[in-house]
């Protein structure tokens, strides 16, 4: 049967109850649709909220069993790992009273303890030589350098810890970086790549410790003894030092800044702690008790040669290591004199135009830092 074309027209005419219907059916298709979406994603952040909430009440339990554990070894081992952080150190206080973590010397965290004896600096230890390397490149103690350039690349691998060691085979080559002048006490620090690009440097190390009563990580000002290419940042700083002669002689100790710049002539020097070497002998495990973290340490062999070492830690592939760790280590490559510097987040090596180790700050790359250990 034949369609009337009127007829056509009026099937295709719709009411405007036919057309709010319409409308109100799309509509809800719509919300469906999003309401399907949001449902979605409330499992999602549900099931990301529960895990976090396994996950963090584990650990706490975890916590709980190494702190409350049977044995004291390792708690104070536990302790001081957590004690040497910043996200984590509250942790402590949740199991143990300021007076337990007092008794147990937990809030030292490694500084120089001035109980603690030193034995007096012997720079007759260091006798720098002239000749650096033989016909093949090879260095006093069987290192190799590949280019004949004066510094020796190393990848170390220790105790289930990753890590990088620099030689610089001259001392006089390596001087301590500051991000600003001595007369700035405000502002920020400078991460190690523009600090290296700074002073046309090759490459180097995080080094001391700066000023942080807020926790924000700004990286300024240096405290302690700071002396950078002879300008001295603190005149009446006193403490822990580590500090490089004008003959290249790198001294470590407690001193004063008159000592530093009188009688040991330093020309660059920064504090931190604790002293690891002295005189060829590891300090003792009582200066050394620490937890495993990441780790910047220097050192001079008794060649004179700069040991720069940085190490990896707080990550799957790298815990970190303790300072008596850090010590044995550089013990196996000759060192004579060695101190820690600022490890944990600030831990940072850059050389020949990248970074070469893996910080384990949480905005990623190098944190913003008011010295470093360089060399050109």
């Amino acid at each position: 049967m034949k369609k009337n074309k009127n007829n056509t027209e009026a099937e295709n005419i719709m009411t405007p109850d036919a057309e709010k219907r319409d409308a109100a059916r799309a509509k809800q298709r719509r919300r469906e649709v999003w309401d399907g979406i949001n449902r979605f994603f409330d499992r999602i952040a549900g099931f990301i909220i529960v895990f976090v909430l396994v996950v963090g009440f584990s650990l706490l339990i975890f916590d709980y069993m190494c702190i409350k554990g049977p044995s004291p070894t390792f708690q104070e081992f536990w302790l001081r790992t957590l004690s040497e952080t910043r996200r984590f150190g509250f942790i402590n206080n949740l199991y143990l009273s300021q007076h337990e973590l007092d008794e147990i010397g937990i809030d030292r965290k490694g500084v120089l303890d001035n109980e603690v004896m030193v034995p007096t600096f012997d720079s007759s230890l260091i006798a720098i030589s002239e000749e650096k390397t033989d016909i093949n490149g090879m260095d006093a103690y069987g290192l190799i350098d590949d280019d004949n350039d004066g510094i020796i690349f190393e990848n170390i691998n220790y105790k289930g810890a990753v890590g990088y060691m620099i030689v610089v085979l001259d001392p006089t080559r390596v001087f301590l970086g500051c991000a600003n002048g001595p007369q700035d006490h405000y502002g920020y620090g400078m991460i190690l790549d523009d600090m290296v690009a700074k002073y046309g440097a090759r490459g180097g190390i995080n080094a001391g410790i700066f000023v942080d009563d807020n926790g924000a990580g700004a990286g300024w000002p240096p405290s302690g003894i700071t002396i950078s290419l002879g300008e001295i940042y603190e005149p009446d700083a006193n403490g822990s030092v580590c500090g490089i002669s004008s003959d290249g002689i790198l001294y470590v100790g407690d001193y004063d800044i008159d000592l530093c710049v009188n009688q040991f002539h330093l020309e660059n020097a920064c504090s931190f702690g604790p002293i690891l070497i002295a005189n060829g002998q590891k300090m003792s495990d009582e200066m050394l008790s620490s937890g495993l973290n990441p780790r910047t340490v220097i050192g001079q062999r008794g060649d004179g040669a700069i040991l720069l070492l940085a190490v990896d830690g707080r990550q799957a592939y790298s815990q970190g290591l303790t300072y008596g760790d850090c010590a044995d280590l550089l013990l196996d490559y000759g060192c004579i004199n060695a101190m820690n510097m600022d490890g944990g987040n600030s831990t940072s090596m850059y050389f020949d135009g990248k970074l070469i180790n893996h910080p384990s700050n949480q905005a990623g790359g190098t944190r913003n830092l008011p010295t470093a250990w360089l060399f050109k």
